[in-house]
């Protein structure tokens, strides 16, 4: 697998890290390797940022009808920004 996707989990294993959730040192050459390769690991840790973000979005508001419609214009904001920033690059390169 490319360095370039090994690169990408191990940066997707420091955000999670950084968001308090803990993963294994599971990945290819590290002391509790699981056997899956560099690119299934980043779709894993893509997968927890993605439940966990949801997670935060269905909890923050309290309730908020306000703060509930403002997270979803900056959900699809942002989901529009990537969309065009990887059109701009001509797709994903991982």
């Amino acid at each position: 697998m490319s360095d370039a996707w090994t690169n990408y989990a191990h940066t997707l294993r420091a955000a999670l890290t950084m968001l308090s959730v803990n993963v294994p040192l599971c990945m290819p050459d590290e002391p509790q390797a699981c056997g899956r390769d560099a690119a299934a690991h980043a779709l894993s840790y893509v997968a927890a940022l993605y439940a966990l973000a949801e997670h935060e979005l269905d909890h923050l508001h309290h309730g908020d009808p306000a703060i509930m419609e403002t997270a979803e214009e900056l959900v699809s904001w942002w989901a529009n920004e990537f969309k065009a920033r990887a059109q701009d690059r001509g797709g994903y390169d991982h």
